[in-house]
Parts: structure tokens; C-alpha cells; sequence
């Protein structure tokens, strides 16, 4: 029997970089699984308001997308005529703040996209649930942190969660400690992604993975501080340090190619451990202070968005695991599909996914 789910997506004119997207996102397997018939149907809202009907539209053609690539032989292909009509309209009718650019139909960058996508999947699905904080009183300070961390999880989901929130929602745990009298500050802010920022002149032999990531979270120095235990005597210094408070199913990691000055960043990524076979950790990110280092932070590799090119023209491919064999990968070109031995690490990685093992 022929292998499925080896569909390619049509170029509707200057969409590779959304093609990629959709390729890598529904190789998460729990993807397919959510936008199947009768899971996220019983989410949408009947009298929902203009701007959640035009999401719950845009959810229901990339479900049917998803759903069709999923039944594709090798050399099939979609055509998402219907997406792009209701992703135009969702944009076009209601104001998305960074997300007005996709009003323009030209090429555009494969992480924006993502980021816009997995907001009005979430916005689609999102209800109002009831919370409750079951822990005991807090007696130590990593105690009332915990608490401190499940309320701030709770305020922000608590009206707007989705089946997307446990899958590609994390915790971040910021700490502002004032170097006059050693007080420290804590907060929590949720993350879709964490950054991993090559150098500009890196190795050509590659630089790790984790490296890269390790830059976004080197402690930063606030040189103004208004801190609250010693004002009186005016304003200190600080040093703010961030961790991962908790983890997402789903890890995507976005390596940030393009800097300031628009200039793309060849520095090439090295090869993950046994070409990506070999789960990775991400504990050393881990706040010293979570019960969520107790389990796991491992992570497989599902996909990859590449980048080819300079940045004032390029082009967008995925490299995907097979969901039905996990030994084998598969190059998306838009309409194209081909088998590869292993993915391809190098300067063009741009974006990955990861499944926590």
C-alpha cells in the first residue's frame, strides 16, 4: 500500500512561506487529530461575534487542508484556493496589529505567518473554563511562587482557553533582582517559541543548537531600577534572568536569522545528535524553582522550515518526519514532495518543531 499524508500544497503566487508553515504544523501529530470532524467543531460558537465567525472560518478550511493533505499520495498536491479567500477576509475585516501586513499579497516571512496562524487557531477555539489552584498553602517562597506561577497561567488562559494552549503554550519565570539591597521580583509571561540568535560570524562547521539558544537568556543588566525595598535611597542597579517555568508539547524553536539591519545570518546550525534521531534536552533552561523539572524535557525533532536565499528574496521549504514511519523524512517544495535520508542542518534553518518525548 502507498504511503499517505505525502501531499504537496500549491503555490497560490508567493506562498511558499505559508506552504512550509502548514507542512511542518501538520506533522505534529496532534495536529490532524484536533482539526479532524466532531474534536474542534464542538468548540466553535454559534452566535460568535463577526470577528470570531471569520476565525472559526479560516479554522474550518485549514482543517479541511490539513485533512485532505493527509489523505495525499506522493505526486498529489492541494490547491488552497478557499484558505487563502478566508484568511484574506479574517485580515482584512478586523485589525491584527502586526498581523495587517498579510493584507499585502506578496511574499512574506514563514515565522509571522506562523505566529499569526497559531493566534486565530487559538482565538477559533477559545473558551471561557473554570480554573481552581489546588495546592496546599504556601509556607515556603518556591511555594508561593508556585502559586504565584498557576495564577498567572490561570489569568491569562482563563477566558481564552484552547486545545492549542497545552500543545504550543509555555511559562516563562523572570527574576529582577536589585543589586542594592538583593530583593528579588518574580513574574510569569506565557511564550510560543524560543529564540535561538546565531552569531554573525560564527564557525562554518556549525554552531550546537542549545548554544544558540543559551544567547536569548544570558541575564541582562537594568541600570535604572525602581525597586520597591530600597527607593529611598534612589534608583540601582538590577539584573534580570529568565528560565522556562514550564514546557509545551510542542517546542518550536525559531533561530533569528534576519538582524537588525535586514541582513540575513548564514551562520549554519550544526547537525543535532545522530541527525536528529537522538531526543534533546532542554532541561538547562528549567527554572531552579518548578515542579515541572520533575518530568520530562526531552524533545524529537518533527520538522523544519528552511530559509533560502538572501533576505530581500528567498525561498521557503519543510523537511517533515513521516507520521506514519518515523524513520523516514520527506522534503515539501510546495506541490513536491521527495524523500531524504536524514533532514539537512545549515545556514538556512530557520524555524523547528519539536514533540516532547
Amino acid at each position: 500500500m502507498a504511503d499517505t499524508q505525502l501531499g504537496g500544497i500549491v503555490n497560490m503566487g508567493m506562498t511558499c512561506y505559508a506552504n512550509a508553515v502548514i507542512q511542518a504544523l501538520r506533522h505534529c501529530r496532534k495536529i490532524p487529530w484536533i482539526l479532524e470532524e466532531g474534536r474542534y467543531t464542538t468548540l466553535l460558537k454559534k452566535d460568535a461575534t463577526e470577528l470570531r465567525g471569520s476565525q472559526q472560518n479560516l479554522i474550518k478550511s485549514f482543517a479541511n487542508t490539513v485533512q485532505l493533505l493527509q489523505k495525499c499520495k506522493i505526486r498529489q498536491s492541494v490547491r488552497p484556493a478557499d484558505f487563502w479567500r478566508k484568511f484574506h477576509s479574517c485580515i482584512e475585516e478586523h485589525s491584527f496589529g502586526a498581523f495587517e501586513k498579510f493584507k499585502e499579497k506578496v511574499c512574506h516571512d514563514s515565522h509571522e505567518f506562523y505566529m499569526c496562524l497559531l493566534d486565530i487557531l487559538h482565538e477559533s477555539t477559545s473558551q471561557e473554563v473554570e480554573m481552581r489552584i489546588t495546592r496546599e498553602e504556601p509556607v515556603t517562597d518556591i511555594d508561593k511562587h508556585c502559586v504565584q506561577a498557576l495564577t498567572a497561567w490561570k489569568t491569562h488562559f482563563t477566558k481564552t482557553y484552547s486545545p492549542f494552549v497545552d500543545l504550543f503554550y509555555g511559562l516563562y519565570h523572570y527574576v529582577i533582582t536589585c543589586k542594592g539591597c538583593g530583593t528579588g521580583s518574580h513574574r510569569w509571561e506565557p511564550f510560543t517559541e524560543m529564540k535561538g540568535i546565531p552569531p554573525a560570524q560564527g564557525s562554518s562547521e556549525g554552531i550546537q543548537l542549545v548554544d544558540m539558544i543559551k544567547n536569548e537568556f544570558n541575564p541582562t543588566t537594568i541600570a535604572d531600577y525602581d525597586c520597591v525595598q530600597c527607593r529611598e535611597t534612589g534608583r540601582k542597579e538590577a539584573v534580570q534572568t529568565v528560565s522556562v517555568w514550564r514546557f509545551p508539547k510542542y517546542l518550536v524553536v525559531h533561530l533569528k536569522r534576519f538582524g537588525n539591519d535586514g541582513r540575513k545570518i548564514h551562520t549554519p546550525l550544526a547537525a543535532l545528535p545522530n541527525q536528529g534521531e537522538t531526543p534533546v534536552s532542554f532541561e538547562s533552561f528549567f527554572s531552579d524553582e518548578t515542579p515541572e523539572k520533575s518530568g520530562s524535557c526531552s524533545y524529537k525533532l518533527v520538522s523544519i522550515v528552511d530559509h533560502h536565499g538572501h533576505s530581500m528574496a528567498g525561498h521557503y521549504t519543510a523537511q517533515c518526519r513521516s507520521t506514519e514511519d518515523a524513520t523516514k523524512w520527506y522534503v515539501f517544495d510546495d506541490d513536491t514532495c521527495s524523500p531524504i535520508q536524514n533532514p539537512v542542518f545549515g545556514s538556512n534553518t530557520y524555524l523547528m518543531w519539536f514533540e516532547r518525548v
